[in-house]
């Protein structure tokens, strides 16, 4: 080989090193996204029920990933950089002064429980739960969130004001 030939192949692969150096360093940086329910929803008694998002209202993502979000699952948040993220869920219900309402996370369909919230229903307010968890994913990995209510019937979600969403920001 060519002392020109070696020269040109270790700029090559220095060049590639940088690239990946670069795009290992941007990949994560800014990674966020939140997602919100434009329309209440329909919550059973008695029932953990995932909360179905329709809008997402911003994305923060590595140039070529896919979304975090996707209509064909609508529940869910899937990762597309691994690491932790701060990940925070919010709803509120109309009033019922009957049982109890409740919150939870659930990475890959398994709850959170320590992280489960739960109040009981008052007789003067629309009820908001809100939960937050530091959680490890790999990519691939989903986050839902689930709600309960135990009022003895159907109970709605309370869309107005945006509360109802799901968010998270990756903190490396």
């Amino acid at each position: 080989m060519t002392l020109e030939g070696d020269l040109v192949r270790r700029i090559v692969g220095l060049e590639r090193r940088l690239a990946e150096i670069e795009a290992r360093e941007c990949s994560w940086f800014g990674v966020r996204i939140r997602v919100q329910r434009s329309t209440d929803q329909t919550i059973p008694t008695g029932t953990w029920t995932a909360q179905s998002f329709d809008t997402v209202i911003f994305e923060s993502k590595p140039s070529g990933a896919s979304s975090q979000w996707s209509a064909s699952y609508p529940t869910r948040l899937t990762c597309v950089v691994a690491g932790f993220y701060l990940v925070i869920a919010h709803a509120r219900f109309y009033y019922n002064s009957t049982g109890s309402r409740g919150i939870n996370l659930l990475k890959n369909g398994v709850g959170l429980v320590g992280n489960l919230y739960q109040t009981l229903a008052t007789s003067s307010d629309n009820p908001a739960l809100q939960i937050a968890d530091m959680v490890n994913l790999a990519v691939g990995d989903y986050i839902e969130t689930s709600v309960f209510q135990s009022s003895g019937g159907n109970l709605n979600t309370n869309q107005l004001s945006n509360n109802l969403y799901l968010e998270w920001v990756l903190l490396g």
